[in-house]
């Protein structure tokens, strides 16, 4: 009978070290690494932003803009269901379910006019509540997202 132990084809082998460009052995160095690397990034993204298409794609055009330099799959959805690095966690959100899951988020937000013209109580309350939703269901992979 085959393990039912997951194995992350993201990390290096061996580690909880994600893969990476910047050839990081340790979260430490790459955790620099990605930090150094996106903030240059994202100021190009400033400079010259993505397409504004309030969907999935234009969320993994930037992901691929910001990470593209740390990571060989920075912008493409996840191919396989991925779990916190942690001992009996959970994983997130089935992988295959992701884009429609997006779909009905960008949705939402559509439905909401992006949440332009909110009071700032109720701006923060449905931002926090969109990012915890985000968060439950990844399926872009690095160590910041």
């Amino acid at each position: 009978m085959g393990s039912t132990d997951f194995v992350d084809p993201y990390l290096i082998s061996g580690t909880t070290v994600l893969r990476n460009l910047v050839g990081a052995t340790t979260s430490t160095e790459l955790a620099a690494a990605e930090a150094d690397l996106s903030f240059a990034c994202a100021t190009q993204l400033l400079n010259d932003p993505v397409p504004a298409t309030n969907d999935l794609v234009e969320l993994t055009a930037i992901h691929f803009r910001l990470f593209q330099d740390v990571y060989e799959w920075a912008g493409p959805l996840c191919t396989v269901n991925v779990k916190k690095d942690i001992p009996g966690a959970d994983f997130f959100m089935p992988y295959d379910f992701i884009e429609l899951a997006a779909a009905n988020c960008f949705q939402d937000l559509a439905d909401e006019e992006h949440l332009k013209g909110l009071e700032r109580e109720t701006f923060v309350e449905r931002c926090c509540r969109r990012r915890c939703a985000r968060r439950a269901r990844p399926g872009l992979r690095c160590r910041s997202w």
